[in-house]
């Protein structure tokens, strides 16, 4: 049979948004990654781990911004309660604090934002 035209992998195709757009909804309803794989049909948490982060980077879903809203208002809520603790001087909560805050930076895509501002560079050569 030509794998191209096998109707299994062609309905896998056809359910592919659905359940990438499925694994979205559950991850915002705070399901773990286990638990959305066994739901949407994944095979493993690291798939649907991997549909909700490709989802995301791609924009593919409209509950990507709520997702965003929701992840973010979690980061918060950590950090919040953290912050008093690293701020005494615990450094496993100082370490735990910087990793919630990479995490918003890496949720909002601040880590993609290139540092050096976008100008003219001139290059001077000695003469010869």
């Amino acid at each position: 049979m030509d794998p191209d035209n096998d109707p299994g992998r062609l309905r896998g195709r056809a359910l592919a948004p659905w359940r990438k757009a499925r694994a979205v909804e559950l991850s915002k309803d705070g399901l773990s990654y286990g638990e959305i794989a066994r739901r949407v049909g994944y095979a493993n948490r690291g798939n649907a781990h991997r549909a909700v982060q490709s989802a995301l980077g791609g924009r593919l879903v409209d509950a990507i911004d709520e997702l965003r809203e929701v992840e973010g208002r979690r980061l918060e809520e950590i950090q919040h309660a953290l912050w008093p603790v690293a701020l005494d001087g615990d450094l496993r909560a100082a370490e735990q604090v910087l990793r919630v805050i990479d995490g918003r930076m890496r949720l909002i895509a601040l880590h993609k934002v290139v540092s050096e501002p976008d100008r003219p560079r001139t290059l001077i050569l000695p003469a010869p």
